[in-house]
């Protein structure tokens, strides 16, 4: 045997690794993903869920329950911290903004809510970031905030995912399709 037809030789390369199961997501690193509701499948309507996750953590022996945002919510956001834009503000603005719309409930409880049946995200969310705003320290908002941050990443990881695995095989378009 020469030197050009020796090989690392790997003994675990034969043990065979558990088949996923069908809709097993997995990211570029073979992370296992988790997947939206599967209602994003339905027509029409199944683009709610897409992009839709939710994550509990606890901190500093508190139970926050978070979730990503939609976009009337986000730019509900622009126009909340408008007021900061421009100073030194501007991003303990933008955290505390961000915290207060993606709270799902802390301890259980939901914060505080305009009164009324308003669903409008601007008035729900003002009200909402006044109170986190004025009663939450930077620790607080900075945790949460970072938390959402990766939820949101690990949303479109899954959207990216999911696009991959319902790409046709031949994802490369020929010129006579053209």
């Amino acid at each position: 045997m020469n030197e050009q037809q020796a090989k690392a030789y790997d003994p675990t390369a034969l043990v065979d690794e558990p088949e996923d199961e069908p809709g097993t997501l997995r990211d570029e690193e073979g992370n296992l993903l988790p997947s939206f509701d599967p209602k994003y499948t339905d027509s029409f309507k199944g683009l709610l869920y897409v992009g839709a996750l939710s994550d509990t953590f606890t901190w500093l022996q508190h139970d926050f329950q978070i979730r990503t945002l939609r976009d009337g919510e986000k730019l509900a956001i622009a126009k909340i911290i408008k007021p900061y834009s421009d100073t030194i503000g501007a991003d303990r603005a933008y955290a505390a903004a961000i915290a207060a719309m993606c709270i799902m409930s802390v301890d259980g409880e939901d914060l505080p809510t305009p009164i009324g049946e308003t669903r409008r995200a601007e008035q729900w969310g003002q009200e909402r970031f006044d109170y986190v705003k004025d009663n939450w320290h930077a620790s607080t908002i900075d945790q949460v905030f970072n938390r959402y941050v990766a939820l949101e990443d690990l949303a479109y990881r899954v959207v990216e995912a999911l696009g991959k695995a319902s790409a046709p095989e031949d994802s490369n378009p020929s010129s006579s399709a053209i």
